[in-house]
């Protein structure tokens, strides 16, 4: 190794034009496709053929009378119940958060007891993504996100 020095040199010349480009690179953003969508999240100790009948269908069964819904569909599994509720094209989320939310609490006081059912907005909807629901601790690291993001776009909306 004769030319440490060059070596380190480079990578330092490598560095900073790394963080050079990261910083002057423009802020690209993907527009979001997907439809509007909020999961029916419940939790039950039963099986998943128990949780089908007791829970899962008869929260879908309500949802299908909201107005503006595309698509339901239900998913049991041991001890959990997930109803996916999917809005036509041009739904708010705000509106379809609250129509689920609506339809749930006609549906709520005929599942069994112990069974704790909660409505999760999507916050990040495209399917690659995980999905973020929005609670008050992720509420802060959601906003310093779109705060960094907000910076990185130079205060222009990245949307």
């Amino acid at each position: 190794m004769q030319h440490k020095l060059a070596v380190v040199a480079m990578i330092a010349v490598a560095c900073i034009a790394g963080w050079w480009v990261i910083v002057t690179l423009p802020l690209d953003a993907t527009p979001d496709l997907s439809d509007t969508q909020v999961i029916i999240y419940s939790h039950w100790d039963r099986s998943p053929d128990i949780i089908e009948d007791q829970v899962t269908y008869p929260i879908v069964a309500a949802m299908l009378g909201a107005r503006h819904v595309k698509t339901v569909w239900g998913y049991s599994d041991f001890g959990y119940s997930y109803v996916y509720v999917i809005f036509i094209d041009g739904t708010d989320l705000y509106s379809a958060g609250t129509r689920v939310l609506e339809y749930l609490s006609s549906v709520l006081p005929r599942l069994p007891d112990g069974v704790k059912t909660d409505a999760l907005s999507e916050m990040g909807r495209r399917p690659q993504d995980l999905p973020q629901f929005l609670t008050p601790a992720t509420d802060k690291l959601r906003r310093v996100s779109d705060l960094s993001v907000l910076k990185r776009g130079r205060g222009r909306n990245p949307c």
